[in-house]
């Protein structure tokens, strides 16, 4: 068995900071968004059906490497999960605590990426 020796000091790390690409806030009434706080970087949203939510960027992203971050507050469950995941956007579910689709008062949104 041989040993296979490394010096580290030839070796540059790449370091990726995360940084924050894109924030809303949703606001929902009567199962319909009527009112979104956002950045630049989001086209719109739209609901798809109870507790599903369309969030489309302006631009595409290079890839899915992406993490999106959902809350409301803790009254139900707001997530993303990877087949939601999308070079256009993303989808997001919601359900009350017993696992029923349903759609929060307000969602907030924080994507963000290794840059």
């Amino acid at each position: 068995m041989s040993i296979l020796k490394v010096d580290l000091s030839l070796i540059t790390p790449k370091f990726k900071t995360p940084t924050v690409i894109a924030t809303a806030k949703l606001s929902i009434l009567d199962g319909v968004v009527d009112g979104i706080g956002v950045d630049s970087a989001f086209a719109g949203v739209f609901q798809l059906d109870t507790g599903y939510f369309w969030v489309a960027y302006m631009t595409p992203q290079p890839d899915t490497e992406y993490i999106v971050n959902t809350f409301d507050g803790g009254l139900f469950r707001c997530y993303v999960t990877p087949e939601d995941y999308q070079l256009d956007g993303f989808a997001i579910s919601t359900t009350d605590l017993s696992g029923v689709p349903a759609d929060p008062q307000t969602i907030s949104v924080i994507v963000t990426r290794a840059i």
